[in-house]
């Protein structure tokens, strides 16, 4: 076959061919290039991705699941085989804020893995956990208890079987050091003036005042110190079993009574103790007011009214009752087991009948200025009777959750100290009945007083700033209690005293609509987020913002429609696109994602701890002793009582003043006695003997002779000592025996049991 020859091209048809090839070739082979080149790096539509594996691994820490050495909050789980193998920690982000609506499965698929990590994992972390249902409680109770935890229960929906907790405990605490401390101080001064013979009856004169003060180098403090308590001091220097006190027993070495130990010491070395135990009692006395004020701000909560004058009002009044308590429980008037919250409010009811109002407020006025009953009590005890009237209404409105029998058989007495959540592993959880929202005040009111005595012991010198044991809250429903007072505080200092916290809400605007945009602000500046579900498009578009956009690629290819045109135009732009859209978001299933501060988002599953920790799929909570609920009438005190305890104080008081008057009034009685006994023998003259042996004798035969009697003569006269303290029918006797002839002394020594007889014989020349 012959073979297809072609004309050889013309330049011009070359010239076309090559054209289009390199067309061609430029618009779907180099251009693409060129443009990804142009583009690289560039992000000006956003930046935002999702963490990668290579990510994940750089900034968290991969633990075992099954052998865990320290937990933090997980963020990415690993699978090898179809298990669970690895978990990866964020142990650097502060706190963290959870956002999951009603359904979205928090406890089961966030809380109870948690607390089965911090159970078996080998540094242990105490845990506390608000438990609505106690489904917590019953799913991860018996793994702690048996990982060496103390298990701790406040349960108001069973009280029966909830521990004990009273919420006034660090008040008492704290005020008990301040008691330690301030008598000490009281003591060792009292050592001071005794030692140094200063006369407290002359402190009134100015020019003795002075002379005090400069020699001792005392400071106007200590002066009024003495001043204010000279009646105590006088009571202790003349007890004659001072030195026996059970008091700074912790100075002391073995074998070296108080006595010794004090008698060892230099008016500089007592001085300097005395002011360091006064800085330490007033240390003490500050902080019980601060835990005392702190109290009322977490009881007495209205957010919603402008008119602030009644809710601090009743405030007042909580605080000043407060204070006579703890004032009277240092007078030794009630015991320990009165001060509790249900006492309090008991105490006030008693208070509203007009005859106790009278009684209280004239005791309130008898008060030391300066004391918490004084300052707090004077003016609402003297207010408008229909100004008291509803200041006390807003007291009952705000306490009337104490009046609960549940309530008062839980918060009434204490099983458990605070501070043994900071220094031994323990779990807490507060369990309350979700159902009744006044029950979510005592959730406020107890983490409250948790975290400011944990924060306490924290800053206590040995501690040096920090908890021995971390203390992890894990707060569900966090956003439908009252405000914790100075959140925004707490979150900024917490993580440095060895605190995490887990806030779980709802949404956005509920935590907004609890404590305010300003402090909801601030609360998630200090939180990684988690994001679990929500049914809110507000929330959603937050989340969505959260997340951001990244930059796209975009192509687009045109091509003519004229035949005679040859070739396409490809363009390829940058446009932006959120990661995930708020309508995406409202739409994930089963989906988690977590906002770390240290990386970009996680994106992953959501697991229930049923496949995290199948082992522990059907465990039950541990057995609880079921207790007998009952008013607890014997821990409260009413105003009746007060007026009872100071009537009887009064009585005491009374009877020790008679007392010492008596004992008074007899040292002068012998004191002038013996005084007239030495003017007698200064004034009779040397003679020969005055009184005949056999008179003597006679005399001391009938009307002494069945006691143990000796005789002695001195110069001038004769000395009868008997072994009986005689009365008033013994020296009738006397009279009637000698008559006018002889002059006689008597001298009783009751201590001893013995009397003194001086005889003279009025018969002689020299008379008496």
């Amino acid at each position: 076959m012959d073979s297809v020859k072609f004309a050889p091209m013309t330049s011009i048809e070359l010239f076309i061919l090559l054209l289009v090839i390199f067309a061609i070739f430029f618009i779907f082979f180099l251009e693409p290039r060129l443009n990804k080149r142009k583009l690289e790096n560039k992000n000006e539509h956003g930046s935002s991705k999702f963490a990668d594996m290579k990510e994940i691994e750089r900034n968290f820490v991969k633990e075992d699941i099954n052998n865990i050495n320290s937990v933090g909050f997980p963020v990415w789980y690993e699978k090898k085989n179809n298990k669970f193998e690895s978990v990866y920690f964020d142990n650097k982000s502060p706190h963290y804020l959870l956002i999951g609506s009603t359904g979205s499965g928090k406890s089961v698929t966030v809380v109870i893995p948690e607390c089965f990590m911090f159970a078996t994992a080998k540094e242990k972390h105490s845990v506390v956990v608000t438990d609505p249902k106690a489904e917590i409680f019953n799913a991860t109770s018996k793994v702690f208890k048996d990982n060496g935890y103390d298990v701790v229960t406040i349960d108001f929906r069973n009280p029966n079987k909830s521990n004990k907790i009273n919420i006034m405990q660090p008040i008492i605490n704290e005020w008990k050091e301040y008691c330690k401390y301030n008598d000490a101080m009281l003591f060792l001064f009292a050592h001071f003036i005794k030692l140094n013979r200063i006369k407290l009856d002359n402190i009134s004169d100015e020019k003795y005042l002075y002379k005090i003060k400069d020699k001792y180098v005392l400071e106007e403090y200590l002066i009024d110190i003495i001043t204010n308590n000279q009646k105590y001091l006088n009571d202790l220097i003349s007890d004659k079993k001072m030195y026996l006190k059970d008091i700074l027993q912790e100075k002391l070495e073995d074998n070296i009574s108080l006595k010794d130990y004090l008698f060892a010491k230099s008016n500089d070395e007592l001085m300097l103790m005395i002011r360091e135990h006064q800085n330490m009692s007033s240390k003490h006395q500050a902080e019980t007011n601060r835990l005392v004020i702190s109290l009322a701000d977490l009881i007495f909560v209205d957010k919603d009214t402008n008119d602030k004058f009644w809710i601090n009002s009743a405030k007042q009044l909580f605080i000043g009752i407060v204070g006579v308590f703890l004032e009277d429980y240092q007078l030794g008037l009630i015991p320990e087991n009165k001060i509790n919250i249900s006492s309090i409010k008991k105490f006030q009811n008693s208070s509203l009948i007009k005859e106790n109002q009278t009684f209280l407020q004239k005791n309130v006025n008898s008060r030391k200025y300066g004391s918490l009953s004084k300052d707090y009590l004077t003016s609402i005890l003297s207010a408008a009777e229909n100004t008291y009237k509803s200041i006390t209404a807003v007291f009952a409105e705000k306490m009337a959750i104490f009046d609960d029998l549940n309530v008062e058989n839980v918060t009434s007495s204490n099983e458990f100290n605070f501070t043994d959540l900071g220094s031994k592993p323990t779990v807490l959880y507060i369990i309350v009945p979700d159902e009744d929202k006044a029950y979510f005040q005592l959730v406020t009111i107890i983490i409250g007083m948790l975290t400011k005595d944990l924060t306490r012991f924290a800053n206590l010198p040995e501690n040096k700033g920090q908890l021995p044991v971390m203390v992890e809250w894990i707060l569900d429903e966090f956003a439908n209690c009252p405000p914790l007072n100075s959140i925004e505080t707490l979150v900024s200092v917490a993580r440095s005293r060895r605190m995490r916290f887990q806030f779980f809400i709802q949404s956005y605007g509920q935590l907004s609509q609890v404590y305010g945009k300003d402090v909801a602000s601030i609360i998630q500046d200090n939180c990684a987020l988690v994001y679990l579900k929500t049914n809110t498009v507000e929330t959603a578009e937050i989340i969505s913002k959260k997340l951001g956009r990244a930059t796209v690629e975009t192509n687009s290819i045109s091509r003519s429609t004229d035949p005679m045109k040859v070739g396409a135009n490809k363009t390829i732009s940058l446009m932006g696109k959120e990661l995930l859209t708020a309508t995406e978001i409202i739409a994930l299933k089963y989906k988690t994602i977590i906002f770390p501060t240290i990386s970009n988002p996680i994106f992953r599953d959501t697991y229930m701890y049923s496949d995290l920790f199948p082992s522990y799929k059907n465990l039950n909570g541990i057995d609880r002793e079921t207790k007998v609920l009952k008013r607890i009438t014997s821990n409260y005190y009413t105003v009746e009582e007060l007026k009872s305890n100071y009537q009887n104080k009064n009585e005491k008081a009374l009877n020790h003043v008679a007392k010492n008057m008596q004992e008074q009034f007899q040292q002068n009685i012998q004191r002038q006695i013996n005084k007239a006994t030495k003017s007698m023998q200064s004034q009779v003259v040397e003679d020969d003997e005055l009184i005949d042996n056999e008179i003597i004798d006679n005399f001391k035969n009938s009307i002494f002779a069945n006691y143990d009697t000796t005789i002695s003569k001195n110069n001038d006269n004769y000395i009868l000592f008997i072994n009986k303290v005689i009365n008033d029918r013994d020296i009738q006797a006397i009279e009637n025996y000698i008559k006018s002839n002889y002059t006689f002394a008597v001298s009783n020594n009751i201590n001893k049991g013995t009397t003194k007889i001086t005889i003279w014989d009025n018969t002689k020349e020299k008379k008496i």
